[in-house]
């Protein structure tokens, strides 16, 4: 049996291994926006997707919010287009997770602002912090380099 293991992200990726009644680690690098293909019999197969799944290792087809950017087919090689499509999937994925963060960072950050003012024996404001974040693409020689830009408001 087949098994393409697909690299969606934007890095390349190590993808880590072990067979069944080995004690050994395998290991193979997969470039970004590539993939790799290992023979093996359907248990052993089984047994490789298993150990992955709980890291957000997911069929092509089924890629989903916890895809962690390396997916698999046991049918065929995946095409150009489903390897750009996973990898925008991805992209999203880490989107939400980075909005969830510095969301979480907000609040956290107007709680302890709220306990210093209550501590000083003043009532806090209102509305809670105002929180910015800016930043610059690391290689500012690549066309249209990213840049980070957002406002995160403490709603009470």
């Amino acid at each position: 049996m087949k098994l393409f293991i697909i690299n969606s992200s934007r890095q390349s990726h190590t993808f880590n291994y072990k067979l069944p009644e080995k004690t050994q680690s395998f290991g193979i690098t997969i470039p970004s926006g590539r993939q790799h293909m290992l023979e093996q019999p359907p248990e052993v197969i089984d047994c490789i997707i298993r150990q992955h799944e709980p890291y957000g290792f997911q069929h092509k087809n089924k890629v989903g919010k916890n895809f962690s950017g390396i997916c698999y087919s046991t049918e065929e090689a995946a095409t150009t287009s489903e390897i750009i499509q996973n990898s925008e999937q991805n992209l999203e994925n880490l989107d939400d997770r980075s909005q969830q963060i510095i969301e979480a960072s907000a609040l956290t950050l107007n709680n302890a602002v709220e306990s210093a003012v209550l501590q000083g024996g003043e009532a806090p404001k209102e509305d809670g912090i105002l929180m910015e974040i800016k930043g610059e693409a690391i290689n500012q020689d690549q066309p249209n380099p990213e840049k980070v830009d957002k406002k995160v408001q403490v709603r009470k």
